[in-house]
């Protein structure tokens, strides 16, 4: 089951970009104990870009939610992506001002929904350096994603 999870978010990645190359990705199906939430989470490496915008001077990645309740809609609440490199230098994105669009730190997904955010660090890094990934929904509930290189 979970692998037929990856190769959704692999799919729907691939159709973004279109792209012949294998897409790595970080992911996980995260579900809640009573069974209410359910969605998929997916942060793409390849898609780091530099911000150079005063007064930030930073980098971003496109991190997927897909909700996969088909009753109920999904509530993201300014959930942090956490990022430990392989120096030991541990960061967390920011949550910018946007109240809409891939910037928006906050929004709601309908039933089985798809949304694309653009997650925001103050630091710039070289992907090839991230030796973890976490999303962590309040201070005692870390989820790590694991690792897929894309390849099938």
């Amino acid at each position: 089951m979970k692998k037929a999870y990856i190769l959704i978010i692999a799919f729907i990645f691939s159709l973004i970009h279109l792209s012949a190359k294998p897409v790595p990705f970080y992911y996980s199906l995260i579900t809640s104990v009573d069974k209410k939430t359910s969605f998929l989470a997916g942060l793409y490496p390849d898609t780091y870009a530099v911000v150079n915008s005063d007064p930030v001077k930073g980098s971003s990645l496109k991190l997927v939610i897909i909700n996969q309740n088909e009753n109920d809609t999904l509530v993201w609440r300014d959930y942090k992506v956490y990022i430990l490199l392989k120096d030991g230098t541990l960061f967390y994105n920011y949550r910018t001002t946007d109240e809409k669009g891939v910037f928006a730190c906050e929004y709601t997904l309908g039933k089985k929904e798809m949304h694309t955010q653009n997650v925001c660090f103050h630091n710039q890094f070289n992907t090839e350096d991230i030796q973890k990934v976490w999303l962590s929904f309040n201070d005692a509930l870390f989820i790590e994603l694991a690792y897929n290189e894309g390849e099938e």
